[in-house]
């Protein structure tokens, strides 16, 4: 994969890193993680020519129901009223993922 593809394929909603999933699956509760973090146990995008992440940059395709995508965004927002104001940009991205027009 080119890196242009790659950029556009990782800026979509639908897309997620490894480092969010596994943040975020420690904020939900155990069997809404399991969803998160069964598709670690994909394959990840392909990454370009050049890239240097390592394994916590490996980008993935997530496909989430309804009920798993609102449990996830209700617990990152708990989390982030409650102080965790580092969830911001988490709160933002899991909202434009379950789509959100004002994420």
């Amino acid at each position: 994969m080119d890196w242009d593809e790659y950029k556009r394929r990782c800026d979509t909603p639908g897309v997620v890193s490894r480092w969010m999933l596994e943040r975020t699956a420690e904020l939900v509760d155990p069997a809404v993680a399991e969803h998160l973090l069964g598709a670690t146990s994909g394959k990840p995008l392909p990454k370009p020519d050049g890239h240097k992440g390592g394994p916590d940059t490996d980008m993935f395709e997530l496909h989430l129901d309804d009920a798993v995508a609102n449990a996830v965004v209700d617990a990152v927002e708990r989390a982030y009223a409650a102080g965790n104001q580092k969830l911001g940009g988490f709160v933002a991205a899991w909202r434009e993922y379950r789509g959100d027009r004002n994420a």
